[in-house]
């Protein structure tokens, strides 16, 4: 039964994975992709950065920038609080026993961030786009600005988005947030790649007379 379970689950790795793999690989880059990702799932990976323990008044000053993890830092500046690609999962995977684990805890855990106003994701990839923290941060009421295609997933996750395309900009609690566009693609399953948005993101003070 064991065994089983490892290759459905390998499978099921299997087809996440195609979704996040780059284009243009060859047949033999191909193979060393998977394996690689399939071998992270099983054997913990060396160079983590060290944990440096976070200090409350330091995340409350503003304007402020603290690194959580990979691409999720809370920022503080003109008078918001917001996210960035918020993951504070285990795993970057729809498995909660196989995908990619994190090689250290978040910065700072999720319990212990101050209310935020809003939560920019830039692409739907599980590293990004982590859907137990999109849940919890929905719960607390929490509005997502995403690119083009990704909102009908964080409404289903329980939260509110705002979608834009690229160039687009919306004025929200006070600052103006525009999408940009980026080099990278989309997709978490093989039915889905490059069908949503992905966005880099502009953001700052509203300018008299814009």
């Amino acid at each position: 039964m064991r065994w089983i379970l490892l290759i459905l689950s390998s499978a099921a790795l299997g087809l996440v994975l195609k979704s996040s793999q780059p284009e243009g690989l060859g047949l033999m880059g191909k193979l060393g992709f998977f394996g690689r990702r399939i071998w992270v799932t099983l054997a913990p990976r060396p160079g983590a950065a060290p944990r440096v323990p976070y200090d409350s008044a330091a995340i409350a000053r503003s304007p402020s920038l603290t690194w959580i993890g990979h691409s999720t830092f809370l920022v503080r500046m003109d008078g918001v609080t917001f996210l960035t690609d918020p993951i504070f999962s285990e795993r970057a995977s729809p498995l909660s026993f196989a995908g990619p684990r994190r090689m250290v805890p978040p910065g700072v855990p999720l319990d212990a961030l101050p209310a935020a106003d809003f939560v920019l994701l830039s692409h739907d990839h599980y590293d990004h786009a982590d859907l137990g923290s999109v849940k919890e941060l929905a719960r607390r009421g929490v509005t997502f600005v995403v690119p083009l295609g990704l909102g009908e997933w964080v409404r289903r996750a329980g939260g509110e988005a705002i979608e834009l395309d690229w160039w687009q900009a919306l004025e929200l609690h006070g600052v103006r947030i525009q999408s940009v566009p980026a080099q990278h693609f989309s997709g978490r399953s093989l039915m889905d790649r490059s069908r949503r948005l992905w966005s880099g993101w502009v953001w700052g003070p509203i300018e008299p007379g814009s």
